[in-house]
């Protein structure tokens, strides 16, 4: 069993990504209370997410080396996606449906983590490209 795939790599920095965006955006609810605190929080913690979530994925994932600023360009843009997918259910959920600021992002994190897996092999980091469908 091979255990030096993009599928493995991806799920454990995944595990390491979602844990640092999740502590990232709980310690920003502590910094920005009020009615619409978690917003703010949710904006602040995805700009220093979006920028560790780069690093580990070229570097630890796909190992990269595609020309650096494009990648990143392709990296930040399905980010912005997310950020209002993320952006709006959180309100749905906090506002609509009275669930905890945490539990919230917790639940569309598990939501985004498959999605997003797609979009970054296939889109950002173009994997098909470099491995055919072996993966």
């Amino acid at each position: 069993m091979n255990l030096d795939t993009p599928h493995l790599r991806y799920f454990l920095v995944g595990v390491w990504n979602s844990a640092f965006g999740l502590i990232s955006y709980i310690v920003f609810l502590r910094v920005f209370v009020g009615q619409f605190g978690y917003l703010i929080a949710l904006t602040v913690s995805y700009l220093i997410s979006i920028i560790q979530a780069h690093y580990t994925q070229r570097n630890l994932v796909w190992r990269s080396k595609a020309d650096y600023f494009p990648e990143l360009c392709r990296f930040f843009a399905t980010y912005v996606i997310q950020y209002f997918f993320n952006i709006s259910g959180l309100y749905f959920l906090i506002e609509y449906l009275n669930l905890s600021a945490f539990f919230s992002q917790f639940i569309l994190v598990l939501f985004m983590i498959p999605i997003f897996y797609l979009v970054n092999k296939r889109g950002v980091f173009r994997i098909r490209e470099t491995y055919g469908d072996k993966f």
